[in-house]
């Protein structure tokens, strides 16, 4: 990836959603998922990372607050 996405932050080298790291390092925290924190233990790049060519943008207002049988019809 050669550009940060806007919503994102490089922290420690690893590419995250702004907000999601509380703190300065070496005490910062933040919450990971299992799958990938197994990953990041394995020294690999999560399935889903940002980094992985995961990042879509952020979603438009009037995606995230369609009905269930909207979201069907247009996925």
């Amino acid at each position: 990836m050669d550009t940060v996405p806007a919503a994102a932050t490089l922290w420690e080298g690893l590419l995250l959603l702004e907000g999601h790291i509380k703190g300065e390092a070496p005490d910062a925290t933040g919450w990971i998922c299992s799958e990938c924190r197994r990953s990041l233990e394995a020294d690999m790049m999560p399935k889903f990372a940002l980094a992985n060519n995961m990042w879509i943008g952020p979603i438009p207002h009037e995606l995230t607050v369609l009905t269930l049988p909207e979201e069907l019809l247009i996925s």
